[in-house]
């Protein structure tokens, strides 16, 4: 399990040095499908595996509504920018994290949503540092419900529409529906990501790989808690 863990923390490293360069690639004249283009020769340059569909999410303005879209050839505008890269050392477990970013300038509500989802985000990482001090391991169902009663205390519950997080291994998806009454457990990663999408106009997720050590203590990838603007 510890030899999981630290491919896991290598693959997060390599997604992390993508996303800077990626930063570059966004400010000059790009697409959906060139960006997601480069990123996957990057896996390759790097010797990261990707399942068999090679895929990232890679979405400009409008298209960051969908949950699972599909690159194609928008040109980069004005407007929100989502970043979804999941991939693994080979015989390791995937590391799935993702970025937002901003070319523009964002407006009061896009704000408004961001900076709610962070608070989202942090009520489930602070739940589970309150369940870890009690030496409780929590479901993935509780941790999705806390995450999602804050943002429906906002009026944004409606639009979280897909669960919190989900184990990682040997497929980015490692463990299915039954796992969310699961507790969680110590020594494998899980990705955290909460999300909100309104149709037509903008969707906005933020997703971190976490994992537990055997001393009941709380491991997150680097957290984002500042829109990039471009």
């Amino acid at each position: 399990m510890k030899q999981l863990i630290k491919k896991h923390i290598k693959s997060v490293k390599e997604l992390n040095e993508i996303e800077k360069l990626c930063l570059q690639k966004l400010k000059e004249k790009t697409t959906e499908k060139e960006i997601s283009s480069f990123i996957l020769k990057e896996y390759q340059k790097r010797g990261l595996k990707t399942e068999n569909i090679p895929r990232v999410i890679v979405s400009f303005g409008k298209s960051t509504a969908e949950i699972h879209h599909f690159p194609k050839s928008f040109g980069l505008k004005e407007g929100p920018i989502m970043l979804d890269l999941w991939a693994k050392q080979k015989g390791g477990c995937y590391a799935d994290l993702t970025w937002m970013f901003y070319k523009g300038n964002p407006d009061k509500k896009f704000i408004y949503c961001f900076n709610e989802l962070i608070k989202s985000r942090n009520s489930a990482m602070n739940f589970i540092k309150r369940c870890l001090k009690d030496k409780y391991l929590p479901t993935m169902f509780e941790i999705d419900s806390i995450a999602r009663a804050y943002l429906a205390e906002k009026h944004l519950g409606y639009a979280f529409q897909h669960r919190i997080g989900h184990s990682l291994g040997g497929k980015v998806h490692d463990g299915g529906k039954k796992e969310y009454s699961n507790r969680v457990q110590v020594g494998k990663p899980y990705a955290l990501e909460p999300g909100i999408y309104f149709k037509g106009k903008f969707g906005i997720r933020l997703e971190n790989d976490f994992w537990i050590d055997s001393n009941l203590k709380l491991h997150v990838t680097k957290l984002q808690n500042k829109l990039i603007l471009i």
